[in-house]
């Protein structure tokens, strides 16, 4: 197996773990307030990590590392906090696709600029996988927004998506020695950044009743998973690869969405669907 495809298939899996997080948390918010679900979500996930560094004697890396590592996990809070926000405006339409892009654009114009171009097949399936996840990502009753308001409306999914796409690089630059203690680090100062910002805007960090609680703990962990797969891919093969295949999970939370909760598939959707399935295709061949 050569390193590129052991790669893709690790941000596959990324991607699935990405997708189920993403809609076990989704389920969540209704049931609990954001940030309760946010918080102990990370705050799982920092379980996760800690037990993974224990029983594997993951090595303890340089504090270089552990740098980037909580860099990378306040950067990653900023983005969080962007984009909830710009959700609860009302402005999903724009929210979900334009962070989405970013988040997988950014890291794949770093991979492509520091280890040359790829193949003229894969490059294509580079541009299909950020096409998919423009249409898988828009709701399909997505609101119109008016053109005065759209500069405002565009400012927090930027902000969002840059931050992601920006934590991602520092994620797999922490992660090149010890895979744990810098992911460890990382939601150590998420946590306590997302805390800080809704004990102070007087946010909700407790659930609203017990039910919800499996739901975060699920999200947690398969978020937790998703950004190991995600550094181990980087470090694996070519971190575009891992970018933008493991930010294909869009397309999972729609298909469980309509799969347990019956949400309808628009037909953007679908077609993101179909350039999601050509992408993967032509990056792992």
């Amino acid at each position: 197996m050569t390193t590129d495809l052991a790669a893709a298939i690790l941000a596959l899996l990324s991607s699935l773990a990405y997708g189920g997080g993403d809609f076990s948390g989704g389920v969540a918010t209704r049931r609990s307030s954001v940030y309760a679900v946010i918080i102990l979500s990370q705050g799982m996930g920092w379980v996760l990590y800690l037990a993974l560094a224990a029983l594997t004697n993951d090595p303890v890396p340089p504090l270089e590392h552990i740098i980037f590592g909580i860099l990378g996990g306040l950067i990653g809070a900023v983005g969080l906090v962007a984009l909830y926000t710009s959700l609860s405006r009302g402005n999903a339409g724009l929210t979900a696709p334009i962070s989405g892009v970013l988040t997988a654009s950014i890291p794949a114009g770093v991979g492509i600029a520091t280890e040359g171009l790829p193949s003229i097949s894969r490059l294509i399936g580079f541009a299909l996988g950020l096409i998919a996840v423009w249409f898988v990502s828009r709701p399909p009753d997505g609101a119109k927004i008016a053109m005065r308001d759209l500069g405002r409306a565009l400012l927090l999914p930027f902000i969002g998506g840059t931050a992601f796409g920006v934590g991602f690089l520092f994620f797999a630059r922490a992660a090149e020695i010890s895979t744990y203690y810098p992911l460890l680090a990382a939601r150590t100062a998420s946590v306590i950044m997302l805390t800080v910002f809704a004990l102070m805007t007087k946010r909700r960090i407790t659930p609203h009743n017990a039910s919800a609680l499996p739901l975060i703990l699920v999200a947690g962990v398969l978020d937790a998973s998703a950004n190991l797969f995600f550094v181990l891919s980087a470090n694996t093969g070519r971190i575009d690869i891992a970018a933008v295949l493991s930010s294909l999970f869009p397309a999972v939370t729609v298909l469980l969405a309509a799969i347990f909760l019956r949400e309808r598939i628009g037909r953007m959707q679908w077609i993101g669907l179909a350039f999601t399935l050509t992408a993967i295709v032509l990056i792992v061949a």
